[in-house]
């Protein structure tokens, strides 16, 4: 039997991102399935989407990447957290977290000079 979820390529192997369509957009989810997201397109403009091209953000945290990529109506925006931490007996524990969010912004208008994010 096919699943119901296709799977989207992108060039962020951190995260895999799977997509379900919906009467009235997509419903995205994470592979891990640690995340869920609707994406509205009435116009169905995601049904030719091949491939989701992340570009990096700066983050505060070493432990933390974050990515965007162009969709439809705005930017889908990617986080995936590998921490590792030291439990009170003194073992280690390692908490590896994915998320999904929506910015709109149908222009894709949105820059960030990298320069002074990271000064």
């Amino acid at each position: 039997m096919a699943s119901i979820w296709e799977l989207i390529n992108s060039n962020f192997g951190n995260i895999k991102i799977k997509r379900m369509r919906t009467p009235l957009g997509w419903l995205l989810r994470t592979d891990e399935g640690d995340s869920l997201l609707y994406i509205q397109d009435e116009a169905n403009s995601w049904e030719k989407l091949e491939k989701l091209d992340f570009l990096g953000i700066p983050s505060s945290g070493s432990d933390t990447l974050l990515r965007r990529a162009k969709i439809p109506g705005g930017w889908l925006i990617a986080r995936y957290t590998n921490k590792t931490s030291r439990t009170y007996d003194g073992d280690m524990s390692r908490d590896k977290s994915r998320s999904l969010e929506f910015v709109p912004d149908p222009q894709w208008e949105w820059e960030i000079n990298i320069e002074k994010a990271e000064g």
